[in-house]
């Protein structure tokens, strides 16, 4: 290490580790004897839920014993408005907690009071094995604030243990004559020659069909989710009839015990994706052209929106309806236009006149609680602070504290950032910066056109951690404007009749040769070179019409340029809907990440698209061929595949075990391919042919795609393999340790930049050459990365207990590894060094 550096060890004080942190020694010597020495416990596996001995794999689980009324977690929250209201909030917990027998909940939340109301409890997402039950838990509780406070002030709420039976869900008259009265919550709109397309939105609660997904159900909430498509009662077809149908739009309505409101989360989709030849209803559409999109409610009904913007519009009256505009018609009379693929989002409240401060304080997020770090009684609290409970995101690691700014310093800052994006949106204008466009319609897209924007901007391997410290309800409702606005710009969406996803199961079929999976994927479908969607021969003759009558909008070719997040830059995607779901249980994010889930193993498949044999170049059949040519010789394999793996662990952590049964072997195979491709010579994973750098003549490993592939195999660990396949868990270890190993070696390591070089030369250009390995010619490194790599130092050494890890660290922070030093406030500095802050936080401070 370079002198001008110091210690990676020499933190507070009196520099506590000397003689435990020279070099690197041997990794069991190292960890055991410096954790002896300084009584540091042995590292808790970050998969195992608080089990710092390794666990039994085979171990009967012992159902947790608590005494009653024990203080297990503490939610914080500013007071909303309401003197009394509904408190929700997530927080992990051990393996074994939840569920219970019988439907059971664990759970009352005390006030500062005393006083304790029961808790509902709901499964936000689950260990790797089904046995442990919930790792993630969210409870809801009606509670109130208390009499002297005002809104804003902070307040904290104790959850403790009391198990008591469930109970069943109440809803007041007025939100239960709602829910049965057909069309009282009615989507809809017209054509380009007037056709009405209508669709109600409570059906499949009135019916409990088959369509219908419940998200939450219990005595303080029951969500659903219902899907319609429009559809309109007019003879189809050409020249001048109606479509077959129109847009697609899932439904989340929650009711709320005791309120006389709803909370109507909405996804508008032009993402049918033709799986049923026989079902019309799932066909594509194509571009789809609408004058306005319209709720009608009944009368003495508000409905509130959570994010203004240019074309919400004004109720009106109308046949003992109030009628609001979801999308209000172009003043200039042109039609509104979503591409084929598109989708968004509306959050809004449906409220009984009287009662929109109680619907607005809900639909603000408000009534939002986070938990908090501390100890009580010798235990320290359930939350993402804690070693023992580290839950967060598939990674699972523990958040770090965020304790060298004080509390009030994140939440004014998100505060702001809230605000001032807000007001761009309620606007439509095209500033802060990356809201690039003024509004298109009912779009208002986040970032360049591009979807492969180049540079580090967004693409964090964390993210929540600020509102989750700082308990702010507006970081939490910035989180969902970007979810929003990246919405806006990202045609990903395919989704069969009943609303459910694409699943690349539903295609496959078996051809002259085995399995054949026909969907040429890249994120979205290839359709140049197959198209069994439908997407080609969708009708066109509404397209004419509007081209024939010039009523195309002037923002739509602007619109059609903005392209999808590409998988190398994917996370600038996924990151906003992992928080949603791990910080506020939020369905609709939730289904979000299921599609891009679905989308990322649809483009990664093992098998042919066609009955020759033929596949698309970016998927992993061509990798097995390739390694099946040349095994242990590195792989074309980078970023894009860490952010496939990374999304499709994220959905596991929350999927049921149906739909695990049904993923896992394509991590398995996966992990085939890596054993079998891995550089046998060094650990590394990604070798590809370059001809920018080094005049063109190598293939190179870059720093950058090894560390995100990293930390998306790290969320595969915890979350996929964890203590439901040690097996697999241990062969991934195997590829992992040698595969970090050589982010900190000679062969990588750029002393004159103190970092992972950016491009490291693995072999010759040409793949049919074998790897240098110990040969590489001179000067056969360039640039470093201190940006994306921060948290491979955190998982190498957790991994293996090396402290030279840690020492490289400090190499490359200029600094002895600190809180302080480490907690740079701009963004991407926290997010990407989250792993190795709270490392250095759970080590010595």
């Amino acid at each position: 290490m370079s002198s001008n550096h110091g210690s990676a060890r020499h933190g507070r004080g009196d520099r506590p580790r000397k003689g435990c942190a020279a070099g690197a020694l041997g990794a069991a010597l190292a960890l055991a004897a410096c954790s002896s020495d300084l009584g540091i416990p042995p590292l808790p596996d970050p998969d195992l839920g608080g089990d710092p001995g390794g666990g039994d794999e085979e171990q009967e689980l012992g159902f947790p014993l608590y005494e009653q009324g024990q203080i297990l977690a503490r939610l914080e929250l500013g007071a909303p408005a309401p003197a009394e209201f509904v408190l929700r909030g997530n927080f992990p917990v051990p393996r074994g907690v939840y569920p219970l027998e019988a439907g059971w909940s664990p759970f009352a939340v005390r006030d500062a009071a005393g006083v304790e109301t029961p808790a509902q409890t709901e499964v936000v997402s689950r260990y790797a094995r089904a046995a442990d039950g919930a790792d993630v838990v969210e409870v809801l509780a009606r509670v109130a604030r208390p009499a002297q406070s005002a809104p804003g002030d902070r307040l904290t709420f104790d959850v403790v243990w009391s198990p008591h039976p469930p109970a069943e869900p109440s809803v007041t008259a007025e939100v239960n004559a709602l829910l049965q009265a057909p069309e009282a919550l009615e989507l809809r709109t017209r054509d380009v020659f007037g056709h009405i397309y209508t669709a109600d939105l409570l059906r499949d609660e009135r019916e409990r069909n088959a369509e219908l997904v419940v998200r939450r159900d219990g005595a303080l909430a029951r969500q659903v989710r219902t899907h319609e498509s429009l559809l309109s009662p007019d003879p189809v077809g050409a020249p001048d009839g109606a479509l077959p149908h129109h847009l697609g739009v899932h439904a989340y309505i929650t009711t709320w015990a005791g309120e006389d409101f709803l909370s109507l989360d909405l996804r508008l989709h032009n993402g049918h994706d033709g799986v049923d030849p026989a079902d019309p209803l799932d066909d594509p559409m194509g571009k789809l052209y609408f004058d306005a999109l319209e709720l009608a409610v009944p009368a003495g009904w508000v409905v509130l929106t959570a994010f203004d913007n240019p074309l919400f519009g004004e109720p009106r009256a109308e046949d003992g309806r109030s009628v609001v505009g979801l999308v209000d018609a172009s003043t200039d009379g042109t039609l509104h236009m979503v591409p084929p693929r598109s989708q968004f989002h509306r959050r809004l409240v449906v409220a009984r006149a009287g009662s929109e401060e109680r619907a607005r304080a809900t639909l603000l997020e408000e009534t939002l609680g986070f938990c908090r770090a501390g100890n009580e009684e010798g235990l320290e609290l359930f939350s993402w602070w804690n070693p023992s409970t580290a839950r967060y995101f598939p990674q699972k690691e523990t958040l770090p504290r965020l304790d060298h700014q004080a509390d009030s310093y994140w939440r004014e800052g998100l505060a702001e950032s809230l605000a001032v994006y807000q007001a761009g949106v309620a606007a439509g204008t095209a500033d802060p910066s990356p809201l690039l466009v003024e509004n298109l319609g009912w779009a208002h897209p986040w970032g360049p056109t591009v979807g492969y924007a180049h540079g580090g901007g967004e693409i964090y391997l964390y993210q929540g951690m600020r509102p989750a410290w700082a308990a702010s309800h507006e970081g939490y409702r910035l989180t969902q404007l970007i979810h929003r606005t990246m919405t806006d710009r990202h045609p990903t969406a395919l989704y069969d009749g009943d609303g459910d996803a694409l699943t690349e199961e539903d295609w496959i079929y078996e051809g002259p040769d085995g399995p054949v999976m026909p969907l040429w994927m890249f994120t979205i479908p290839w359709l140049s070179l197959g198209d069994p969607f439908g997407f080609t021969d969708a009708p066109t003759f509404q397209v004419d019409a509007v081209t024939a009558s010039g009523l195309e909008p002037p923002y739509e070719q602007l619109l059609l340029d903005y392209q999808h997040i590409d998988n190398q830059h994917l996370i600038r995607y996924t990151r906003s809907p992992k928080v949603l779901v791990w910080l506020g249980n939020d369905a609709l994010a939730r289904d979000d990440l299921r599609m891009q889930a679905e989308c990322a193993r649809s483009s990664f498949s093992a098998l042919p698209q066609n009955d020759y044999g033929n596949r698309i170049p970016t998927g992993m059949l061509r990798l097995l061929q390739d390694v099946a040519e040349r095994p242990a010789d590195g792989l074309q394999i980078d970023r894009g595949e860490g952010w496939y793996l990374d999304a499709v662990a994220a959905y596991f952590s929350l999927a049921d075990e149906s739909w695990r049964a049904r993923v896992l072997p394509w991590f398995e195979r996966i992990l085939v391919l890596l054993e079998d491709g891995q550089l046998a010579c060094n650990g590394v994973l990604g070798s590809t042919p370059n001809n920018v750098h080094f005049d063109g003549d190598y293939r190179l490993r870059q720093s950058i795609s090894e560390a995100i592939l990293q930390n998306g195999l790290w969320g595969v660990r915890a979350s996929v393999f964890g203590q439901r396949r040690a097996d697999l868990r241990g062969r991934l270890d195997a590829v992992l340790a040698p595969n970090l190993a050589a982010m900190i070696s000679e062969q990588v390591w750029n002393p004159e930049e103190n970092a992972p070089a950016t491009w490291a030369v693995m072999g010759p250009y040409d793949v049919e050459l074998p790897s240098f390995c110990d040969t590489p010619p001179p000067d056969a490194i360039l640039g470093g990365d201190a940006y994306q790599t921060w948290s491979s130092f955190a998982y190498g050494f957790r991994l293996t207990g090396d402290w030279l890890f840690l020492d490289r660290a400090a190499e490359m922070l200029g600094a002895p590894l600190t809180t302080a030093a480490l907690g740079t406030e701009a963004y991407g500095h926290i997010e990407n060094r989250a792993a190795l802050l709270s490392l250095v936080q759970e080590l010595w401070e």
